[in-house]
């Protein structure tokens, strides 16, 4: 296997994530045209969203195939022994995500320059202490009480009706499958590997994924539409960016759910933390173990 062969396999998931913020950029100037926005007024304008998204994904691309070709030993042509032996280490895998999550911050990091980072409610929330504390736990609860069995049950009756082959044994945000692989990834980490990995996948992602989905590209959608519009755009474009189909419309809920959270609260803290608590709580058996 050559290291062209390594790369096809690592980047696998990329045609359809630059499809996705195609549409994402694709979304704004439509909006911005549709609206008769002049784009000067706006704070993020079109442009540069577009640009931005684009430089910092082809700078994940590139340090994702760097890391890939030194660790294969700076060679087109790896030695099979070599091959065989960074093959058999999972979380090289994950080198690929880790990446495309970074390259999300550094759009908001660049995009935010010069821009008040309460425009896209990076502050505390309106409401009181005790009524934002007990929101997050009611969104919480209905999240994960409500909406998940409601997703397991649309998606088993897809199954038996129409795709049996859908897995759809337990909605949640992490599937079994991936809490397998996670372990295995925590023993690889050595000792500290599962705390690694609660640090990155239970704080940073969720952290990550709610400044750029329910800051910055919710914010620019709402200078162009209706909120509504906006909370389903960046709630579909959230979904679809996890590439994963059978948990696909509770990703788009939990999308909805998180907008209209940010819309209400004038906060991200909230949907940071409801998204926090879903993360944490769905790998939990990785720090058991």
């Amino acid at each position: 296997m050559s290291l062209w062969s390594v790369l096809q396999i690592i980047f696998k998931p990329w045609p359809y994530r630059l499809l996705l913020l195609a549409i994402a950029i694709a979304a704004l100037f439509f909006l911005s045209k549709k609206n008769q926005i002049v784009e000067e007024c706006t704070e993020i304008k079109a442009k540069s969203f577009g640009f931005t998204l684009s430089i910092c994904a082809g700078l994940a691309a590139s340090a994702t195939a760097l890391i890939i070709y030194v660790g294969l030993g700076c060679k087109t042509n790896p030695d099979p022994l070599v091959l065989e032996v960074w093959g058999a280490i999972n979380w090289h895998f994950y080198i690929e995500s880790v990446f495309f999550e970074i390259a999300l911050a550094l759009v908001v990091i660049a995009l935010m320059r010069g821009r008040p980072w309460r425009s896209i409610w990076v502050a505390m929330p309106k409401t009181s202490f005790p009524l934002t504390l007990t929101i997050i736990l009611l969104s919480y609860l209905s999240l994960h009480y409500v909406i998940r069995p409601f997703c397991s049950y649309i998606l088993d009756a897809i199954k038996n009706n129409f795709y049996s082959d859908l897995n759809v044994n337990s909605i949640s945000y992490l599937m079994p499958k991936e809490v397998a692989e996670l372990k295995v990834i925590s023993l690889e980490l050595g000792r500290w590997g599962g705390v690694w990995i609660l640090i990155w996948i239970g704080f940073i992602e969720p952290l990550i994924e709610e400044i750029f989905f329910r800051g910055v590209l919710f914010k620019a959608l709402l200078e162009r539409s209706s909120a509504m519009t906006a909370i389903l755009i960046q709630a579909i474009l959230f979904a679809l960016l996890h590439l994963e189909l059978s948990r696909i419309l509770y990703l788009f809920l939990l999308g909805v759910f998180l907008g209209i959270l940010v819309k209400k609260t004038s906060s991200l803290i909230p949907s940071m933390l409801v998204h926090i608590l879903i993360n944490t709580m769905a790998i939990y058996p990785i720090i058991l173990h």
